[in-house]
């Protein structure tokens, strides 16, 4: 009868062979995987590191940058501040206010004349007024002319009033 077994076993020398050949094969494969795991372990533990020291810097990154707009702001707010107090010390200073031509205005009117409107808008200036006569409304007009406040008056208009009165207008300028 004929042999049926196809496989052919392994001779002493190659069993040993081959067994030589896996024991020579895993070495150098767990020796390269040593290799790379002593090559790798410092990169990642000098990975981990960056990464918390990164971690770390972000953290006060962030707290500068929110100190840096707080400051900013502070900044900006100290600089209309500064822009307010310095136009309120020049309307303080300045001797030419509206108050200073209101009071000018008012001094000028006596007990005579009776003041009904004072518009005082972009340095112009109109004023409406009653008085008993035009003599004392052409007073008052020269009145105003020695303010040195106020430039190019003149007497618009003046009309009869009931009760004896004059009304008139003046309009000018205001330096």
């Amino acid at each position: 009868m004929k042999d049926i077994n196809f496989v052919k076993t392994l001779s002493p020398k190659q069993q040993h062979n081959l067994r030589r050949w896996a024991s020579f094969s895993f070495g150098l494969f767990s020796i390269m995987i040593i290799a790379v795991l002593a090559l790798q372990v410092p990169q990642l533990i000098t990975l981990k590191e960056i990464k918390s020291e990164y971690q770390s810097l972000a953290q006060n990154i962030s707290a500068a940058n929110t100190t840096l707009t707080h400051n900013q702001t502070l900044k900006n707010k100290v600089g209309c501040l500064g822009k307010q107090c310095s136009t309120i010390n020049t309307l303080a200073c300045a001797t030419q206010t509206p108050r200073t031509c209101i009071n000018s205005i008012v001094n000028a009117c006596g007990p005579t004349i009776y003041l009904q409107a004072c518009n005082l808008k972009n340095k112009c200036l109109e004023i409406c007024a009653q008085c008993n006569g035009i003599q004392q409304a052409t007073y008052f007009l020269e009145q105003l002319t020695q303010h040195t406040v106020f430039s190019d008056l003149k007497l618009v208009s003046l009309q009869p009033a009931p009760g004896n009165f004059v009304s008139f207008t003046i309009k000018g300028n205001i330096e």
